[in-house]
């Protein structure tokens, strides 16, 4: 079992949906013993934010397959999921203030693909900061 990260209040991540045969991308926040604890699940037809493994909190419009998305996880008091498209000028996208503990529970944080056999997501410039 691996110690929580104590001082991480914040990361972010880009991710693209394959503009071929995307696949839809997971990034879960799991405490120490593994156990779900946020869940984004980025598709095409939807974005859904699950607290603790299936409470659904919120319903948001998915991704564009081929374009970019700056994902990022703000914790202190209350958790925030921001998703934002990386090509659109005006900085549009999503922000959902989530009521949970911060980032201080979490043990994991877990990235993944779910679709069809040759889709994908990529992820990229991965960043953790201490706050």
């Amino acid at each position: 079992m691996n110690p929580p990260m104590a001082e991480v209040r914040r990361f972010s991540v880009e991710v693209i949906l394959d503009p071929k045969v995307p696949a839809g991308a997971t990034i879960e926040l799991r405490d120490a013993a593994g156990e779900p604890l946020l869940t984004l699940a980025l598709g095409e037809a939807q974005a859904v934010l699950t607290r603790n493994g299936g409470e659904s909190v919120t319903t948001a419009e998915g991704l564009r397959p081929g374009g970019w998305y700056g994902i990022e996880v703000v914790g202190d008091r209350v958790a925030k999921w921001r998703v934002r498209p990386l090509d659109d000028p005006s900085g549009s996208g999503v922000e959902v203030p989530v009521e949970w503990s911060s980032l201080d529970a979490v043990g994991e944080i877990c990235f993944g693909a779910d679709g069809p056999l040759d889709s994908a997501v990529n992820y990229n410039n991965l960043v953790m900061r201490h706050e």
